[in-house]
């Protein structure tokens, strides 16, 4: 989300996008866009035409500013990914991205050695073992 805020820096009217996208009631509407699997940029491709005229919207930084704030937004919802490029009937957007909710991920290997071996050096402390 800092990157897409950034970016907006260097856009004209990249707050008034920010600000359009990151509203609450849109924000609503993308998780549960999200979570009906459809891709959440068509909650805001009529928007965006309406707020700012089709001319502007059609600016590929204005869309792309867009995809970033929404995948932004969803990341920190939980969201990652599920895929991307689906065909989308939308004024603005002819692909978006499908987005799903992350799974809680098993420790890597890596994990797994550090913790035990972490374990091992206070049982050695504790005089536990030698």
């Amino acid at each position: 989300m800092k990157r897409a805020r950034r970016s907006a820096q260097a856009i004209v009217r990249g707050e008034e996008i920010v600000a359009l996208i990151t509203d609450l009631k849109i924000r609503r509407e993308l998780i549960a866009c999200a979570e009906r699997g459809e891709p959440p940029v068509t909650i805001v491709g009529q928007r965006l035409i309406d707020e700012l005229g089709i001319d502007f919207a059609k600016k590929l930084p204005v869309r792309q500013l867009a995809g970033n704030l929404i995948r932004g937004l969803l990341e920190e919802a939980g969201y990652e990914v599920a895929e991307t490029g689906q065909r989308v009937k939308d004024p603005l957007f002819a692909t978006g991205a499908v987005y799903r909710k992350i799974l809680t991920r098993e420790p890597a290997f890596e994990d797994w050695v550090s913790r035990l071996t972490a374990y091992k050096l206070l049982l050695k402390r504790l005089g536990l073992r030698s």
